[in-house]
């Protein structure tokens, strides 16, 4: 099949599909990422002969059926990396690289904890960025930390990684500069607003926190960077529910935090939540 042929063919299977928007776009990302060329290349070699283009257009039914773009051409961008994307870990998420940005700001950055670390794009970004940071990631999933080491590799950054329930209260990491988290913070309650293709692939565990208790993980890490994850003087980075804003400042007062700041993302929602220990 020429590459013409195969563009417009995956255009018309992507244009019947509910959870695409611009079957255009999507058709013109999903072969270009699948044959790892230019959009300008898509456009102007039409006639070239495409070997496996059947198999292009099983995944273009896999995409139309729902499934993540970035999970069936198995990478996602993110800070300006490419990064191995997989169904045991989160899709990055283009809000998600605001926080690195914030945190890359700080001068105080010689050690950094990214807790619930998922395809390691947080940890890895931080470090490509810092490469005189000294970097650790944990997460609870076996399957995320495989995928944040192959990512790791790929992107040769030297970035620390282990396997952690941050929930048990006999959590010994260490103390950093830094702790930065984007934890599960959806509420069960919430998920008849979410989209559909997110609940059928995304990993539940990295999504969902219980209604009557949403700020869970939060208010558990502040707890271990009170004891003493966190060093004096250092700062908490969170990702945050948009609706959690003021209950996210008031929890971090109460736990001792000071300069505690909730940052809006480039949607203006609530999306981000700083906050110092005392030095």
């Amino acid at each position: 099949m020429k590459l013409g042929e195969l563009r417009r063919n995956v255009a018309a299977i992507l244009a019947t599909s509910k959870f695409i928007g611009d079957a255009q776009q999507a058709s013109r990302m999903l072969i270009c990422d699948l044959l790892d060329i230019t959009q300008t290349q898509l456009l102007t070699r039409s006639d070239d002969l495409i070997d496996g283009a059947s198999l292009i257009i099983e995944k273009a039914q896999r995409v139309a059926n729902g499934e993540p773009l970035q999970y069936v051409c198995g990478k996602a961008y993110f800070c300006g990396h490419e990064f191995i994307a997989a169904p045991g870990a989160l899709i990055p998420r283009p809000e998600t690289a605001e926080l690195v940005n914030l945190i890359i700001n700080e001068k105080n950055t010689g050690s950094i904890i990214d807790i619930g670390t998922g395809t390691g794009c947080i940890a890895i970004s931080l470090k490509l960025a810092l490469p005189d940071a000294k970097v650790t990631a944990v997460d609870i999933s076996a399957d995320a930390l495989a995928i944040a080491q192959k990512n790791a590799e790929k992107l040769d950054a030297n970035v620390t990684l282990t396997q952690c329930d941050i929930l048990q209260t006999n959590v010994n990491l260490g103390t950093f500069d830094i702790v930065v988290s984007n934890p599960p913070y959806i509420m069960q309650s919430e998920k008849s607003s979410m989209e559909e293709n997110v609940l059928s692939y995304e990993p539940h565990l990295a999504l969902f926190v219980p209604d009557n208790d949403p700020l869970l993980f939060y208010r558990t890490i502040a707890r271990h960077c009170r004891k003493e994850m966190l060093a004096k003087g250092g700062k908490l980075f969170f990702e945050i529910n948009e609706k959690m804003g003021y209950q996210m400042k008031e929890m971090l007062a109460a736990e001792g935090f000071v300069d505690i700041q909730i940052v809006n993302d480039f949607y203006g929602k609530e999306r981000f939540s700083i906050a110092t220990m005392p030095a």
